[in-house]
């Protein structure tokens, strides 16, 4: 009987440790998988599962290396994405949503997104400047071309642009009023 016993708490010890391996292993294979998805929030289920099955923080160490990156890059995913859909929150704050996308290491098509919008807001940048200084100038063919080039990159709506048609309304008006005082001036020489 005690032989019998003493088999039986062997068995019981051997099923045992095959639960937990199987266990551990299970906990590992779901571990893999959400770092191939990298889906955060299973990867922290998995993380937990494989703590409960009693896989030590060692052998967990590289994994949560990989989880803390790829929360970075979800993080600068995110920021960069609402850059690049924000209007009117300036080059700047998408320039430091670029540089974190690229820290983080985001793929190259995430970045070209952001990097053509950023292309696309120094150019409208550089339109509004051309308008401005063009109104300065006052100079009639300078502000038609200010105009166009900002219509074309979609701000013919803005202050600026309105602000520049007025001043070339006033410029053209002046103009026209010159020519008439010429005119005037010379038909009274010739009458």
């Amino acid at each position: 009987c005690a032989e019998s016993s003493n088999l039986y708490a062997v068995e019981l010890e051997h099923a045992r440790r095959a639960f937990d391996m199987e266990r551990k292993a299970g906990a590992r294979a779901r571990i893999k998988e959400a770092e191939r998805a990298r889906d955060v929030g299973r990867w922290y289920v998995a993380i937990g599962e494989a703590k409960h099955a009693g896989l030590s923080p060692h052998h967990l160490q590289d994994t949560m290396r990989a989880l803390a990156a790829e929360e970075v890059r979800v993080t600068a995913r995110a920021r960069l994405k609402q850059a690049v859909r924000g209007s009117g929150q300036g080059e700047e704050t998408l320039r430091s949503a670029l540089a974190n996308a690229e820290a983080a290491r985001l793929d190259s098509e995430e970045l070209e997104v952001g990097r053509a919008k950023l292309v696309r807001e120094q150019e409208r940048s550089s339109a509004r400047l051309a308008l401005h200084q063009a109104c300065l100038s006052r100079d009639t063919v300078a502000l038609q071309s200010s105009i166009a080039v900002a219509v074309s990159f979609g701000i013919g709506n803005d202050e600026e642009v309105v602000a520049a048609d007025r001043v070339l309304c006033e410029e053209k008006q002046k103009a026209a009023a010159r020519i008439g005082l010429k005119d005037a001036g010379l038909g009274k020489v010739l009458g």
